[in-house]
């Protein structure tokens, strides 16, 4: 059985971009890139081609919603608080920070 479980507010790329910002008080951008251009720049990174095709197939399926959609049943249904993603960017803002990924910064 699965449930079909969203935070309570349908968010844009660059929205969560946004909150990420705002929670790790640095400037994170959202650029969307071609797919073979996102899938190449990973595998010269070193990533395995495993799990490149993975996340290939993951925004594949991400980029067949025209929009972000909330559902809140199954917060109801099992009586659990949603938590908005500014709560979860504040909670986890070390994991977004770019040094702790190996990031640069522009």
């Amino acid at each position: 059985m699965s449930y079909d479980m969203t935070g309570p507010e349908a968010l844009s790329m660059t929205e969560v971009a946004e909150k990420i910002s705002r929670a790790i008080g640095k400037t994170v951008r959202y650029i969307n890139v071609a797919p073979e251009q996102k899938r190449q720049t990973l595998l010269a990174a070193g990533m395995p081609v495993e799990r490149a095709d993975a996340l290939d197939e993951l925004f594949a399926e991400r980029g067949k919603c025209l929009e972000s959609r909330v559902y809140l049943g199954t917060h109801d249904a099992l009586g659990v608080k949603p938590a908005t993603f500014m709560e979860l960017a504040r909670r986890k803002a070390s994991l977004f920070r770019p040094e702790l990924l190996g990031l640069t910064t522009v």
